[in-house]
């Protein structure tokens, strides 16, 4: 089918019911990257999209030129013992400059440390071999983990941010206390960066979006970068039955309707990036300055 469409074919994935789990009948560990569907990918025109798991052939698919959008979903559980498939992904990544978004998605059993361990350190790789050139022109990053620890992959990313400077969004899902990242984020380090979006796995009453709003962490980020937009997902200790002092606070009440909790410091009026507020539905926008600290 990829064949008969080739000429025309603007997006294409390989994950499905039909494809999930990839596993050794579908494509064995040691086939050849000439016998991979990925190998058609390179003569199409057209092709702008792409959503695959780790699969022989994508160190190929650095060559289609037309790509500019690719999801890679990477699963401990099913891929951690292919270093070939994990190997052409981290050249992909290093050589494919034509991408202007990326979504690096990865799942592991949560009762299985070492799988946890796993997706740390490739995350890590993979996020080194994104910025390794420098030459980067991807716009929107998203970073999603599903139950692992993120120490590592937080430090990585902040570290690699000086060397992805066409960054303008940078989307976070993982269970994880941001402030690392947070603290590594400034105009000198991420100068095109004018969103960021922090979501939770496990969002639970340890992770307040209202305490966050009114943490010195928000304000001193605000601070440092204030043509920034932090958008937070709301989940807020008033929907659990013991209240952080800050929920005990009456303010902001109108916002537990909403699904995301938006801040920002530039003048109301004068907003240099309004795609950064048109583009999020269901969030309440905050000026930080409204904010009691």
């Amino acid at each position: 089918m990829l064949a008969g469409h080739a000429a025309t074919l603007e997006a294409v994935s390989f994950i499905g019911a039909d494809l999930s789990p990839i596993d050794a009948a579908f494509f064995p560990i040691d086939v050849d990257a000439a016998l991979s569907p990925l190998r058609l990918l390179v003569g199409m025109p057209n092709l702008r999209q792409l959503t695959s798991r780790l699969m022989p052939g994508l160190r190929e698919v650095a060559a289609c030129k037309s790509l500019r959008s690719l999801k890679l979903t990477v699963d401990a559980e099913v891929e951690s013992v292919s270093q070939e498939h994990e190997h052409g992904a981290l050249e992909l990544l290093r050589s494919a400059h034509q991408l202007r978004s990326l979504h690096l998605h990865f799942l592991h059993d949560v009762d299985v440390d070492e799988d946890g361990d796993i997706i740390e350190i490739f995350a890590d790789d993979l996020i080194g071999a994104l910025a390794s050139s420098g030459r980067s022109q991807v716009e929107v990053l998203f970073i999603e983990v599903e139950g692992a620890s993120h120490d590592l992959i937080l430090g990585q990313l902040g570290s690699a941010l000086p060397s992805l400077p066409s960054l303008r969004r940078l989307e976070i899902n993982m269970d994880q206390d941001p402030d690392m990242l947070l603290r590594l984020i400034t105009p000198v380090t991420a100068p095109s960066l004018r969103s960021l979006q922090i979501r939770a796995f496990e969002a639970t009453h340890d992770i307040c979006a209202h305490a966050f709003l009114h943490s010195e962490e928000l304000e001193s980020l605000m601070s440092r970068n204030p043509l920034l937009h932090v958008e937070q997902q709301y989940v807020s200790c008033r929907a659990f039955r013991n209240m952080c002092d800050v929920c005990k606070l009456s303010c902001h009440k109108d916002v537990d309707e909403f699904e995301l909790l938006g801040t920002f410091a530039h003048p109301k009026d004068e907003c240099p990036s309004p795609e950064a507020h048109a583009a999020i539905e269901r969030c309440c926008w905050v000026h930080i300055n409204d904010v009691q600290h």
